[in-house]
């Protein structure tokens, strides 16, 4: 695969010998693979727009054209996934690319844990032409201990949130990130979007959303019609 020799490019690879073989795939070169096979197979050809894959210096984006078939949380479990194109996925399997079983984002996430890289992020565009997003961070994570926790987060609060609670914060955090880098983005970060991206209930949002101002962790910014939610800075405190 062309595209993924392409990809895996910028990976680190230590130096590894197996016998007298040195050993150049790593956990993150599969967690590449797994993530471009998802594009692929996840694809929705029948509406407008292709799959575009972007290599940056501090990130890989993938974009493939079509809404996930599951929520947020299920991909992040990787326990659960509904195939788009399944002829597509068997296809893959035969030349031993894919995960059998599940949405792959275990996989995809390994990698990345074991470089302590920034937690891959998967977003959904709602507006038309609809799209899924998935953005390989090649940062380093602010906390060294395996939970990818926004730097906004003080010692010892982390463990009073729930683990919806910690996505909407990463979310908040992530588009933060890809405004100040300039990236254009076609989202609104309110109640709606929130609900729709973790698959609940606006009520169930607002109750995360007032722990979360509680906890000082966020605040509403600009007007109340038009404005939107956004982290504080632990300097704003």
């Amino acid at each position: 695969m062309r595209a993924f020799a392409k990809l895996v490019q910028q990976l680190p690879v230590p130096f590894k010998l197996e016998g007298i073989q040195r050993i150049d795939e790593t956990p993150a070169h599969k967690s590449v693979r797994e993530a471009l096979v998802n594009a692929l197979v996840h694809t929705n050809y029948r509406v407008m727009g292709s799959t575009l894959i972007k290599i940056e210096p501090s990130r890989i984006i993938m974009r493939n054209p079509g809404r996930m078939l599951v929520s947020v949380q299920e991909y992040y479990a990787g326990s659960h996934s509904v195939c788009r194109n399944p002829i597509l996925q068997n296809m893959f399997r035969f030349i031993g690319y894919g995960e059998k079983a599940g949405s792959g984002a275990d996989i995809i996430a390994k990698g990345w844990e074991e470089n302590k890289w920034e937690r891959p992020v998967i977003k959904e565009n709602l507006a038309q032409p609809e799209y899924t997003e998935l953005v390989l961070d090649l940062v380093k994570m602010a906390q060294n201990e395996g939970q990818s926790v926004p730097q906004n987060v003080a010692d010892g609060v982390a463990d009073e949130l729930t683990e919806r609670q910690k996505v909407i914060l990463e979310t908040l955090r992530n588009v933060a990130l890809n405004v100040a880098l300039n990236v254009a983005l076609n989202v609104a970060l309110n109640t709606k979007y929130l609900a729709e991206q973790l698959n609940v209930n606006r009520k169930t949002i607002q109750r995360d959303l007032a722990s979360l101002q509680e906890k000082h962790l966020i605040r509403w910014i600009g007007s109340k019609k038009s404005g939107h939610w956004g982290i504080i800075e632990k300097d704003e405190k």
